[in-house]
């Protein structure tokens, strides 16, 4: 009979911790990656997404990414006048499905995270010329442009999670992040050549900086 309900005791523990590792997470994060050539010096990224499960080491995500930036606009100053007689504004965004081998160590309400992440996107590059009336008081837009191309790259990132306000709810993740996105080489293709502005050579592959909202509604509140 002890025999029986330890191996009732133990099935039961062993379920509840299997239970616990393939609960999914839902999350909600924003980055920033540096460039010296975008406005700001900078683009962003939006994400939303699941963690699938967590095992051992190992937690996949998918995730729902939006990247959006636009370059330091390029423009013509009238040698005469001095004031600003054309300028051409790019800009571009990126809808992206991503995958995330997330592999981890830790314990204790926290891990450290290498994140490797293999992604898919549609890039949708803008170009718009414009020329000044009014002795520069007002623009007109002249040409337009829009290409968009599809584009499949690796990044990789390292992070630390903790979890927040004491309870296994909330967890928040800081990262560092290098991104193989290359928004540059559609950027490039926007031709305003016969205007005098040659193709952009932008490098949007960078580094940048991310935080992570994760929340886990199947767990009990552990609040103090």
């Amino acid at each position: 009979m002890k025999t029986y309900t330890y191996l009732i005791f133990t099935t039961v523990l062993f379920v509840q911790q299997i239970k616990a590792q393939f609960t999914p997470r839902v999350f909600g994060g924003a980055d920033i990656y540096l460039s010296s050539e975008f406005n700001n010096r900078s683009y962003y990224n939006f994400q939303t997404g699941i963690e699938v499960f967590r095992i051992k080491f190992i937690a996949p995500e998918i995730a729902y990414e939006y990247f959006f930036g636009a370059l330091n606009n390029a423009n013509h100053i009238d040698e005469v006048t001095l004031i600003e007689d054309n300028y051409l504004r790019r800009k571009f965004n990126a809808n992206t499905f991503s995958i995330t081998p997330k592999l981890f160590y830790g314990k204790d309400g926290w891990r450290i995270l290498v994140l490797p992440k293999y992604s898919w996107s549609k890039i949708n590059a803008y170009g718009y010329y414009y020329e000044t009336t009014d002795n520069g008081l007002s623009y007109t837009i002249k040409q337009e442009e829009e290409i968009s191309e599809n584009q499949n790259y690796f990044s990789l990132g390292i992070g630390l999670e903790a979890e927040i306000f004491e309870t296994e709810k909330l967890s928040m993740m800081f990262s560092i992040l290098y991104t193989g996105l290359n928004a540059g080489n559609t950027l490039s293709k926007l031709d305003f050549t016969d205007y005098g502005y040659g193709s952009a050579s932008e490098e949007s592959r960078t580094l940048g900086i991310g935080v992570k909202l994760y929340f886990n509604p199947f767990v009990k509140d552990t609040l103090q």
